[in-house]
């Protein structure tokens, strides 16, 4: 796992979008992380966060796009695993940027 401050230098040295950058903070940055996150990232993540679904039926329409490299053997996850993945994230980040983790 690449560390959060890895991922921000990446994206200021034009290695990285700024999509990208925020996908890769969406997937693997933890609590501890977060504390550290300069805050124009903490509300770029915010606004990222706040534009995906809040209910069932939209995370069951909502695309997740994968990127995948042919690293041997490993289970490729399904649609929904992918759903469910991104929907467990995203409540930890609302119950982050809304108060629930304290």
């Amino acid at each position: 796992m690449v560390p959060m401050k890895k991922i921000i230098e990446m994206y200021e040295q034009g290695c990285l979008t700024e999509n990208t950058a925020l996908y890769e903070i969406f997937d693997f940055a933890t609590l501890s992380d977060l504390g550290e996150m300069p805050v124009e990232w903490l509300k770029k993540l915010r606004e990222y966060v706040d534009s995906l679904p809040t209910t069932d039926d939209g995370w069951g329409k909502f695309m997740v796009v994968q990127s995948w490299c042919n690293c041997g053997p490993a289970k490729v996850p399904t649609m929904d695993e992918l759903r469910e993945f991104n929907k467990k994230r995203t409540q930890f980040f609302r119950d982050f940027f809304y108060g629930e983790i304290l």
